[in-house]
């Protein structure tokens, strides 16, 4: 029922399945999100060891990449207060608002920047789109042929969408409609 979760993970035991698993229900459930990595005071070589943990977090969790990640010590304290910084971060851009034409023009610019693979006969067009909702961030891209675009394209859309507008820390929702 929150709008931000927070994924608190032990250092020590890295990535556990039950882990996976909750950060999919956050997912599913289009929420922000940031990920506690706790007692990194029991880092030997600080920075080496934040490097492997974050690969493993990229390689394990790779369907949130967006998911900021803040290394704490909940016994000294470290990097406790930098969380609600954070968090209003995020709520900030769960409640982003992104003009329409700007959107829509965005785009239309995508396509032709990388347009979309061919199916057969379809050539498929991005006609633009706008935002729907906010909390999470929605959006409604319209095209000639919504079934066709492959998951990986619909994956470089909203990256170019985070790359432009930002919306870090929080899930969000496309939808694709013929137009």
């Amino acid at each position: 029922r929150s709008d931000i979760c927070l994924l608190l993970l032990d250092f020590e035991d890295g990535v556990a399945k039950g882990d996976l698993n909750i950060s999919q229900y956050i997912l599913d459930a289009k929420k922000g999100l940031i990920v506690l990595v706790n007692k990194c005071d029991l880092m030997t070589d600080r920075e080496e060891d934040e490097n492997a943990m974050i690969r493993e977090l990229r390689y394990r969790m790779s369907y949130v990449p967006w998911a900021p990640v803040i290394f704490i010590s909940a016994k000294n304290k470290k990097n406790i207060f930098r969380i609600f910084d954070l968090v209003r971060e995020i709520q900030y851009e769960r409640q982003k608002k992104i003009p329409e034409k700007e959107f829509s023009y965005f785009i239309q610019s995508l396509e032709h920047k990388h347009p979309p693979p061919s199916q057969g006969e379809w050539i498929t067009k991005l006609f633009g789109g706008k935002q729907i909702g906010h909390e999470p961030p929605s959006f409604i891209i319209l095209t000639n042929n919504p079934d066709g675009l492959h998951f990986s394209y619909r994956r470089y859309i909203e990256n170019e969408i985070r790359k432009k507008f930002g919306f870090t820390g929080t899930a969000m929702e496309l939808r694709f409609a013929r137009s």
